[in-house]
C-alpha cells in the first residue's frame, strides 16, 4: 500500500511526515477551520468567564468560598459572594 502524507502545523512551524496507509485505523479527522476572536486578552477573558462552555460560571462555582491571597508579610481573605 502508498504511505500517506501528512503536516501538522503548530504556530508558524509545520511538520511533514509519512505513515503506511495499513497504520491508519480510518481516514484522519481534520479540525475545522474557526476565525480569530475579536476584541483583545481583555474582552476575550471577560466573554469566555461569563459564559463558558459546559460548566458553571465562576461566580457560581465561588459563590460561598473564600480566597486567600499571600502577600508575603500578610493574607488578604476575602469571601465570595
Amino acid at each position: 500500500m502508498a504511505n500517506r502524507r501528512f503536516e501538522l502545523t503548530y504556530g508558524e512551524q509545520s511538520r511533514a511526515f509519512e505513515l503506511p496507509a495499513e497504520c491508519l485505523a480510518g481516514e484522519p479527522i481534520v479540525p475545522r477551520k474557526t476565525e480569530p476572536l475579536e476584541g483583545g486578552v481583555p474582552k476575550i477573558l471577560q466573554q469566555a468567564l461569563s459564559k463558558p462552555v459546559g460548566r458553571p460560571r465562576l461566580a457560581e462555582m465561588a459563590a460561598g468560598k473564600f480566597t486567600v491571597i499571600d502577600k508575603g508579610n500578610k493574607l488578604l481573605v476575602t469571601r465570595a459572594g
